[in-house]
């Protein structure tokens, strides 16, 4: 199966799922199951919990075309 594995999907083989506030929820395709979540705490801000369970804060740059994007790609190193 592409794109998984012992460490679960890559970010770009995630559905993003936009809930509405900036919040954010990554679903492996193949599971069904949320893999991650985000949320925009503003000022370029976020906050995640990554796969590991591990909870996350860190910024991003405000002029990043799909901020949420460049958020996912630092959880997803976590």
């Amino acid at each position: 199966m592409s794109g998984t594995g012992a460490e679960g999907p890559r970010v770009e083989d995630l559905v993003v799922k936009d809930v509405g506030n900036d919040v954010h929820l990554f679903v492996d395709p193949g599971t069904g199951r949320v893999v991650g979540t985000l949320y925009a705490e503003g000022g370029g801000w976020w906050c995640g919990r990554a796969p590991s369970g591990e909870v996350l804060r860190f910024q991003v740059p405000e002029d990043v075309a799909e901020p949420w994007r460049a958020a996912a790609e630092r959880l997803r190193g976590a």
